[in-house]
């Protein structure tokens, strides 16, 4: 059963709700579906619930090589650079499927950012 393999919390504070989510993705899993599932979960939270603030912690166990980079006035005023580090080169099935969910629902990947 796939969605064994996330978990979701809403938590308020000052009448502003933060989602936080764990996911999984193990290496035998369909990314495809799990993707599919996924997209129609946070597209649920986010229709339902005034979201301002979502953060998702996960291991996907996908290569998304350099992908995830951003234009610099995106995150201006923040202390986390726009511009991601990877060593990895690799963007695999998994990696393209991962960059385009988050594409989709506006999110941004950490991993690599100072």
């Amino acid at each position: 059963n796939i969605e064994k393999n996330w978990i979701f919390v809403k938590i308020s504070f000052n009448n502003m709700s933060l989602f936080v989510g764990g996911l999984y993705l193990s290496p035998g899993t369909d990314g495809k579906e799990f993707f599919f599932k996924l997209d129609d979960i946070l597209w649920s939270i986010e229709c339902n619930n005034d979201v301002k603030y979502m953060l998702l912690l996960s291991d996907l166990n996908s290569r998304i090589g350099q992908s995830g980079q951003l234009d610099d006035d995106i995150l201006s005023g923040c202390s986390i650079s726009a511009q991601r580090l990877s060593m990895d080169e690799v963007i695999n099935g998994r990696g393209k499927l991962c960059v385009n969910f988050f594409d989709s629902h506006g999110l941004v990947v950490l991993n690599g950012r100072r």
